[in-house]
């Protein structure tokens, strides 16, 4: 019976993690509903089966979050990715780039190497220029 509370738990912080990469209209009310439900798994927990379950519960939670960040990008990433043409190899540029930025957020927006899809598909333009990584 416990351990299928700590699988919910599991699967309710992977929920979480993959609400937080993603983007829609109702993100922050799957994000309350999430969120209420691995509160109340806790709790249930506590009451239920005693202080230590709980705690084991806190970082059975804690460390949920961490192992199956890796996972929810791979999967936001298939969901975010179009069905056609090459983009769909790679990505879209503007979901891509914001997928980027929630991976590593301390990178300023103007820091960011375009990566090489970017270049490929813009060379042709005339307003663009490619980013120097070196240029301050």
């Amino acid at each position: 019976m416990i351990y299928i509370l700590y699988i919910g738990i599991f699967c309710i912080s992977f929920l979480v993690v993959l609400n937080g990469l993603l983007q829609g209209r109702l993100k922050s009310r799957i994000d309350a509903i999430l969120s209420i439900s691995i509160v109340s798994l806790i709790v249930c927990i506590f009451a239920l089966f005693g202080w230590k379950f709980g705690i084991v519960s806190i970082v059975t939670a804690f460390f949920a979050t961490i192992i199956t960040r890796p996972i929810a990008l791979i999967v936001a990433r298939k969901i975010l990715k179009p069905n056609v043409g090459f983009s769909s190899i790679l990505g879209t540029p503007n979901k891509f780039r914001k997928l980027q930025l929630k991976i590593s957020p301390h990178i300023d927006s103007n820091e960011v190497i375009p990566p090489l899809y970017m270049v490929a598909t813009n060379w042709k333009r005339k307003n663009f220029k490619k980013l120097n990584p070196l240029q301050t």
